[in-house]
């Protein structure tokens, strides 16, 4: 934009030579149409006169004819200079509006990777909440089965305290079978020797 603004500045300003010169041509011009109308004058006053006027007339028309020349070429190469501006802005014009495509493809991309990374985080947070939950679920399944666990223990310590209680109850039911048994063949004994 400021390269854009100062090229505006320098076509203004090659512009204003370029009028003040065609202005300098047209003075110029307006000076041989005044040279002409003299001659025409000093024609009618006599012939010495004239040939005076028109050898100071060839002078000032040869440096008029020069002046118109240097003013022409000024004119041209200042045409030449603001055509080379006019160029050079277009040019510029040209590349600001491919800076400024390049600006909203890139602004484009960057609302893009945005959402791309929002949409990440989302994801990213629900995996992290799926994560937590099974965790907590977890943590719960596993206190669960501790509970159980312990409660298995205790019952195997209960079964075994019975089974302990019922051994020695078996090995009493034993000794007093075998004492009755004693008895009994005593008896018998007893009763066969009679």
């Amino acid at each position: 934009v400021e390269a854009l603004g100062m090229l505006h500045s320098t076509i203004q300003q090659l512009a204003a030579e370029c009028q003040e010169l065609q202005d300098n041509y047209n003075e110029a011009v307006q000076e041989i149409e005044n040279l002409r109308a003299d001659a025409a004058n000093h024609k009618r006053i006599g012939a010495v006169a004239i040939q005076d006027w028109h050898a100071e007339t060839k002078r000032a028309l040869a440096d008029l004819a020069e002046a118109n020349n240097r003013t022409r070429l000024d004119f041209e190469s200042c045409r030449d200079a603001q055509l080379s501006a006019e160029v050079q802005r277009d040019e510029e014009k040209a590349k600001n509006l491919m800076l400024e495509e390049e600006r909203r493809r890139l602004d484009d991309e960057v609302q893009y990777l945005k959402q791309h990374v929002q949409s990440l985080e989302e994801a990213n947070r629900e995996r992290l909440e799926n994560a937590r939950r099974d965790f907590e679920s977890a943590t719960l399944e596993q206190d669960d089965l501790v509970h159980r666990l312990r409660n298995a223990s205790n019952e195997l310590e209960e079964v075994n305290a019975q089974n302990r209680v019922l051994q020695e109850e078996r090995q009493r039911a034993v000794s007093n079978l075998k004492d009755v048994q004693a008895r009994l063949n005593s008896r018998i004994s007893g009763l066969e020797a009679q």
